[in-house]
């Protein structure tokens, strides 16, 4: 584009032009290859460890308590059995760590502990 732009053999609104038409045909391309839902955590095979909700809540508690940017990858790797535990508040959570927004994921670990643990298993 910029040795077309150099050389003058076309304005930059026909470059645009002919940029704009092979975006919009990548882009429907890549479209219809996607599926139609959209991607959503992987269902879990059993109910949530308790164990292990605990142990991941921990360790992302952590995490967001010191504005680790960690935090992302820890509720990716635990995606799956967080979203089971907690189908009702992980979306919400994902959004916020996602967002860097650590302070209202922090604010929802409480309710996500209280879907995902007995009682007896809360601090």
């Amino acid at each position: 584009m910029e040795d077309t732009l150099r050389r003058g053999d076309v304005t930059p609104a026909a470059l645009l032009d002919t940029l704009d038409r092979a975006l919009e045909r990548q882009v429907a391309a890549i479209r219809a290859a996607l599926p139609d839902a959209p991607p959503g955590p992987a269902p879990a095979a059993a109910p949530a460890d308790a164990g292990r909700v605990a142990d991941a809540l921990d360790a992302l508690a952590a995490l967001l308590a010191t504005d680790d940017a960690r935090a992302a990858r820890c509720l990716s790797d635990h995606a799956p059995l967080l979203a089971a535990a907690s189908p009702a508040h992980f979306r919400a959570l994902q959004d916020a760590v996602l967002q860097f927004d650590y302070d209202e994921a922090l604010r929802l670990l409480p309710s996500v502990r209280a879907d995902g643990l007995p009682t007896e298993n809360r601090p």
